[in-house]
Parts: structure tokens; C-alpha cells; sequence
């Protein structure tokens, strides 16, 4: 999902106490750690079959959460619809993926 400009979230913003600042700190961190989970899943699968079952189950659990914060966190900045609909396939299948590590 594309970063709002300064002038494009003053704009469009829904909630009126989000500033700028923490919107994009807010932003950087929650898709820095969605990126950190992807990398690790991607992994040799030699590196992969000696991490622990639970490190697998914690670290999609957060990554599903972050993507429901930053689905909210874009709403509340003022993103386009059509971006929040085109990010919730995603975070779908973030929590189908932690639902296969809580399982196990």
C-alpha cells in the first residue's frame, strides 16, 4: 500500500487526532514487521526445520495483527477504499497461515 503525501492525508484523513508523524512511524513499523515475517518464512528449509514450532506461531500471530492494525491505520488516514479492499485478501491469508501454526 502506497505511503499518503503530507498533503493528501491532511486531506482525507477520517480521524482528526492521527497525525502525520505517527501515521507514517505507525506505518514503517507495522510493514517492517509483516516484511521481517515474510523474510523469515522464506528461509533455507534446513534453517526453517530447527526453529521451534511456537517461534512459526507467534511470529504469524503478529504479523496477522499488524496487518489488522495497518487495515485500520489506513482507514484512519484517509486511504482510497478500494486500497483497503484490495489489502484485506492479505491479511485473509495472514491469519489462515497463523491458524496452520496454532493448529499444529
Amino acid at each position: 500500500m502506497q505511503t499518503l503525501n503530507e498533503y493528501t492525508f491532511l486531506a482525507r484523513r477520517r480521524e482528526p487526532l492521527l497525525s502525520y508523524a505517527i501515521y507514517l512511524e505507525s506505518k514503517h513499523g507495522m510493514e517492517e514487521g509483516i516484511g521481517m515475517v515474510a523474510a523469515g518464512l522464506l528461509q533455507p528449509a534446513e534453517v526453517l526445520r530447527d526453529v521451534p514450532p511456537e517461534n512459526f506461531m507467534t511470529a504469524t500471530r503478529e504479523r496477522a495483527w499488524d496487518g489488522i492494525d495497518l487495515l485500520s491505520l489506513a482507514y484512519s488516514a484517509g486511504h482510497a477504499t478500494a486500497d483497503l479492499r484490495a489489502l484485506y485478501p492479505t491479511i485473509l491469508e495472514y491469519w489462515e497461515e497463523f491458524t496452520n501454526y496454532d493448529r499444529a
